[in-house]
């Protein structure tokens, strides 16, 4: 979020991003609860809030940064989708810009039943 920072005696001068990381923050985790089904795994983790630096100056900016864990590229999508959504709409209500970067990393890792069956059987073996 970018905004436009100033002295803390007069925050009425200001367009502060870190309220609006913290409303966007609070915002994602309705996701999870109210855009998804809960028959489908997922977790959004927001891991980082970073602005400022002193304690008597609003910053300009503010980042936030996370994970989001699922196994199924449709949930990916509309998490995405929903995330773009829901900074834009509350970057436009605080008056700042926001940039919002999701990046997909590597999928989730799903073993296959026969190999899980075989790991089950020998697992116990390799372990005594």
């Amino acid at each position: 979020m970018t905004g436009q920072g100033g002295h803390g005696a007069m925050p009425h001068a200001v367009k502060d991003a870190i309220p609006a990381a913290v409303s966007i923050t609070q915002a994602f985790q309705t996701i999870v609860s109210r855009n998804h089904n809960s028959v489908e795994d997922l977790v959004i983790s927001v891991t980082q809030i970073h602005a400022g630096t002193i304690d008597n100056v609003i910053n300009d900016d503010a980042f936030v940064g996370g994970t989001v864990r699922t196994f199924n590229s449709h949930v990916q999508d509309m998490v995405e989708r929903r995330m773009s959504e829901i900074c834009a709409g509350h970057a436009a209500s605080f008056g700042v810009d926001v940039r919002c970067i999701y990046t997909r990393g590597y999928p989730a890792t799903i073993n296959s039943a026969p190999e899980t069956a075989f790991a089950s059987k020998v697992l116990p073996v390799l372990w005594r």
